[in-house]
């Protein structure tokens, strides 16, 4: 047991301004404390927070010893990387660099299934314990170290983990770690939309895993090496929430034992001096922390010293700075924590930030760029902050999956609210009452919380985008579950979840779980003049459309309302004309898009325009972009394991994706098409609006290379009279 005497935590509190002037002008934001010379340093822009003063952080980024096993199965390979990829069929075979992924064709070509296969050396003191800390590993991550397996990640490829290291003898060391996307469900269930069983009950969708959009595998997140300091435990986890009245914050601490074995900290109750100083004043307040959990787990409440609120007028943020000191002889280990104060409430009158009433206007926004797929670079992910910023927005949707660290921080900086979710789209209720697939969805959940938790941009915790909530309430306590989870841990934002309403304009769907989960505001995608079938209407009575459907919502509840989806296609390629817009042009787009702000802007709580940037598609999407396969097609050719039953036309055939003609460029630059064209249509005002041209979802206001459509300007235009 560890004396309460040889602990000893000290706080320092800074407190970081963000001048309007600065959003403004579309600076970066306000600067961390110097901690250029610690180990919390930002890695050339691959790092985040918090940041760990007191340890030895490697980053790994840079190249690996690689190789590609393609494949639909998971297999078992020799943990010499020489042996593993000394096979016919080994593909990549040679250096990786990490982060990317693992294959980045270009769009209309479907990226392969397989073993990704990595190996890097590592040197650590001998005797010293650490931790690997992976930001994202896609699908599911088989990691090693010596030979040893430490980690079967199985929660998904864009959810955050840690893998303790045990010590050594040696200081050579060898990280081995298998990267598979492949799409089985008893291995990558958080990827499958739909259970087995659901081919039989006539459900016409496609098995992707994951939805409408492409996954990358791979090691497409950073990885870091935290070697610890010479203690019997070390900092876990330090959560900073406000207090309601904003002057005031409870910290809580989770100590972790260095050694893999369980060690109490003191008994249930017992106090632990914790010394704090704010704003670098000299001065030291000394409290107790009530230690809540034998095993590590404290917690104290603090005043803030003439402290700054965070709202997107004025982004103030701050940093607590945790240090954890040991007997005298031990080492010391510190996290530095950035977080803002804010509070968010959501009542019968509406949303409410600080006290004030807020409405959100947004976009949702897929992490993924043609050169490097879900790979980001942090200069990409500043481009797209700086334009989201450049529209007027103060709300993005993170779909459908955990965000980047570095995505976040940059939101805190700007002072844009967000909404993050674990991995999901559009599953069925059998695939929910899978106890597979909540089990990884509860560790989904947890990973997200211990991630994102000090984000004061987050106001929002999603459950499932497009889930089954709408379809009956057999998963309704799946969605309470995970509620459930996240309520124990923050009582400071809201949940909700995305549910499809219906696409038709005349009619919309209830949410059978929304009274049962108590959802803090209902959330819900439409697509009026998009995905409208027969009865699309035009543009013309948008307004009317969009206020039959608040005003039924209105009438089953009194909780604040928000859209969290709506749009339409416009192909880059295709710009359309203003007095006639077409279907898939971007004329059409962006005139149905500034319509439906305009129509929801004084009915609604929020809006969230899908989507920021055009993406890739699906694998069956994209598969589908190759018409000779399909019309060549024999019925007893097997089709592919991401298929349940394939999208028919109206005649009973297979309906194909519209392709590019006369391609310019060279992929990942610039791509342009001669000619986009549709499968047996050539009028765009008769063609299924489920399409896919050129393998991608074109929704975006920005195509997938970040220019500016006509919408870009609409919906800057529209949100500056919102």
């Amino acid at each position: 047991m560890v004396s309460a005497r040889w602990l000893q935590v000290s706080v320092a509190l800074a407190c970081l301004r963000v001048a309007t002037s600065m959003l403004l002008r579309g600076d970066a934001g306000p600067s961390a404390v110097d901690i250029s010379n610690s180990s919390g340093d930002l890695f050339g822009g691959e790092g985040f927070w918090p940041q760990y003063p007191d340890r030895q952080v490697q980053s790994l980024a840079g190249d690996w010893e690689y190789c590609f096993l393609p494949g639909t199965q998971r297999v078992n390979v020799s943990l010499n990387i020489s042996s593993a990829c000394n096979s016919s069929d080994v593909t990549g075979r040679g250096r990786k660099r990490v982060p990317s992924v693992m294959h980045n064709p270009p769009p209309g070509e479907v990226p392969p299934t397989g073993t990704g296969v990595y190996a890097k050396d590592l040197t650590i003191e001998a005797g010293r314990r650490g931790l690997l800390h992976f930001a994202g590993c896609a699908f599911t991550c088989r990691v090693y170290v010596d030979e040893v397996l430490l980690v079967d990640h199985q929660s998904g490829g864009y959810s955050p983990f840690w893998v303790k290291v045990p010590p050594s003898n040696s200081t050579a060391r060898r990280l081995f770690v298998l990267a598979e996307r492949l799409w089985q469900p008893d291995i990558a269930p958080v990827y499958w939309m739909n259970a087995p069983g659901d081919v039989n009950k006539g459900i016409n969708v496609l098995r992707t895993a994951g939805g409408d959009m492409t996954h990358w595998g791979g090691l497409h997140r950073n990885v870091f090496f935290h070697e610890l300091p010479a203690t019997t435990w070390y900092l876990k986890r330090a959560v900073v929430t406000p207090k309601p009245d904003l002057e005031s914050i409870r910290i809580t601490l989770r100590l972790e034992a260095s050694l893999h074995k369980r060690m109490a900290f003191g008994k249930k109750g017992d106090t632990i001096q914790v010394r704090l100083r704010f704003d670098g004043a000299s001065e030291e307040q000394v409290i107790p922390a009530e230690l809540v959990e034998k095993y590590g787990s404290l917690k104290f409440d603090v005043a803030v010293p003439k402290a700054k609120q965070w709202s997107p007028k004025t982004p103030n943020l701050h940093t607590v700075h945790i240090s954890l000191a040991a007997k005298p002889g031990e080492g010391s280990d510190s996290m530095l924590v950035r977080f803002g104060l804010r509070r968010i409430e959501a009542t019968k009158d509406g949303l409410f930030l600080n006290g004030e009433r807020i409405r959100l206007k947004g976009v949702n926004r897929h992490s993924t760029t043609p050169a490097s797929g879900s790979a980001l670079t942090m200069e990409e992910i500043r481009r797209d902050v700086d334009l989201i910023q450049e529209l007027g927005v103060n709300f993005v949707r993170g779909a459908h999956y955990h965000q980047d660290q570095r995505f976040l921080d940059l939101l805190d900086e700007r002072g844009i609210m967000a909404w993050e979710e674990p991995l999901t789209w559009a599953n069925s209720e059998d695939r929910l009452l899978d106890s597979k697939y909540q089990q990884e969805m509860m560790n989904s959940v947890k990973e997200m919380l211990d991630a994102s938790f000090n984000h004061p941009s987050i106001i929002i915790w999603g459950l499932f985008n497009e889930g089954p909530a709408n379809r009956g309430n057999a998963s309704c306590g799946v969605y309470k579950m995970l509620a459930d989870k996240i309520r124990s841990r923050d009582r400071t934002r809201m949940i909700t979840w995305a549910n499809p309403i219906g696409y038709s304009i005349n009619h919309v769907g209830g949410d059978h779980c929304e009274k049962l989960v108590d959802a803090d505001i209902i959330a819900f995608n439409n697509y009026p003049g998009w995905y409208s079938g027969g009865e699309f209407c035009g543009i013309g009575c948008l307004r009317d459309a969009w206020r039959r459907t608040i005003a039924w919502q209105r009438r089953k509840t009194s909780k604040p309302i928000m859209v969290s989806e709506f749009g339409a296609e416009g192909v880059w390629e295709l710009p359309g004309k203003a007095r006639d817009p077409q279907p898939y042009t971007q004329e059409y787009q962006a005139q149905l898009l500034e319509a439906s702000i305009d129509a929801l802007s004084d009915i609604v709580d929020g809006i969230a325009v899908w989507q920021f940037t055009d993406i890739r598609g699906s694998d069956a999407n994209t598969k589908l972009t190759n018409w000779e396969y399909w019309e060549n097609r024999r019925d007893d050719d097997p089709l592919p394991d991401y298929y349940m039953k394939m999208p028919l036309d109206d005649h009973g055939s297979v309906r194909l994706m519209p392709r590019c003609k006369d391609k310019r460029g060279t992929f990942p630059e610039v791509e342009e098409c001669g000619e986009v064209q549709f499968h047996g249509t050539k009028s765009l005002r008769a063609a299924s609006r489920v399409l896919r041209p050129k393998g991608l979802n074109n929704k975006g206001i920005v195509d997938w290379w970040r220019r500016k459509k006509l919408a870009f300007g609409a919906v800057k235009r529209a949100y500056a009279r919102y």
